[in-house]
C-alpha cells in the first residue's frame, strides 16, 4: 500500500464542559496522516463532508486514481450528499460489515491518543477541545513521533516520498 490508495474516515464525541463537540477525521491509511478534519455542535453530515474536502484540497484539489475511503456504517456516510462528495471525485466507498469494528481500527487508535494527550487535559469548553485538536491540523503535535507500523519514520517523511497526484 502507499499513500493516497486508502483513507479512512471516522467520527468521535468529545466531551467538554459546554456540552459535546463532535470531531470528523480524513486519515491516510498508508502514511496515518490527517489528511482533513472538521468540528461540529451536531452530528449532521455537513462536517463530514468538511472533512473530506479538506482532505481532497489538500491534495491538490484531485484525488488519485482508484483512492478507496473507507468508514463505518454511519448515517452521514451512508447519505445521498456524502456519496454524491465521493461520487464527484471518483472515490469509491467501503464500509465495514455491520458489528465490524476493526475496520477502523486506525482511527480509534488515533482518537484515543489524540484525547488522552491533547483534548481531557483540556476540556474546560469546547475551544478549548479545538485548540488541542487544532494542534493536530496545524501538524504541530507528533511531527516527530516515530510510528512503529512505517519502520520508525515520521508521517511527513513517508508523504514526501509520494509523488503528487494529477
Amino acid at each position: 500500500m502507499t499513500c493516497d490508495q486508502v483513507w479512512r474516515t471516522d467520527i468521535t464525541y468529545l466531551e467538554t464542559a459546554e456540552g459535546w463537540l463532535y470531531l470528523a477525521v480524513v486519515i491516510d491509511a498508508h502514511s496515518r496522516r490527517i489528511m482533513g478534519c472538521a468540528f461540529s455542535a451536531s452530528l449532521a453530515t455537513d462536517f463530514a463532508i468538511v472533512a473530506l474536502q479538506m482532505a481532497i484540497l489538500r491534495r491538490g484539489g484531485k484525488c488519485a486514481s482508484g483512492l478507496i475511503l473507507h468508514s463505518d456504517r454511519g448515517v452521514q456516510y451512508a447519505s445521498e450528499r456524502f456519496r454524491a462528495q465521493l461520487a464527484a471525485h471518483d472515490i469509491l466507498a467501503s464500509m465495514s460489515r455491520r458489528g465490524n469494528c476493526y475496520g477502523n481500527a486506525q482511527n480509534e487508535s488515533f482518537f484515543s491518543t489524540l484525547k488522552i494527550e491533547l483534548v481531557y487535559p483540556k476540556k474546560e469548553n469546547e475551544k478549548e477541545s479545538q485548540a488541542g485538536v487544532n494542534e493536530v491540523r496545524a501538524g504541530r503535535w507528533k511531527r516527530q513521533r516515530p510510528r512503529f507500523a512505517l519502520t520508525l519514520r515520521v508521517s511527513p517523511q513517508i508523504t514526501v516520498q509520494v509523488p503528487p497526484t494529477r
